[in-house]
């Protein structure tokens, strides 16, 4: 029983580690809606997972939720950062 309890806390303590990890490596947030000029060009150049969220942008912001979080929908969090961002343009 013990052995079990004991496996049990160690893939728990595992799994914890591995999706924070993940997240840790979540590419921020950017205030541009519409990248031109030098930052377009590395915006082009950039893999799309290693982009920043831009608002408004739904297919990017989706394909990255899915990799980094295992989920498309967006947070509570996620809309708040979009109108935040949207508001200091």
């Amino acid at each position: 029983m013990i052995a079990r309890t004991v496996i049990v806390t160690l893939f728990a303590m595992v799994a914890v580690a591995a999706a924070s990890s993940a997240a840790g490596q979540e590419p921020g947030w950017t205030t541009r809606v519409i990248k031109r000029g030098e930052d377009r060009v590395i915006s082009e150049n950039t893999p799309l997972l290693d982009r920043p969220y831009r608002p408004l942008h739904v297919y990017g912001n989706t394909l990255r939720r899915v990799y980094y979080r295992g989920r498309a929908i967006p947070s509570i969090r996620d809309l708040r950062m979009t109108a935040r961002m949207l508001a200091r343009r």
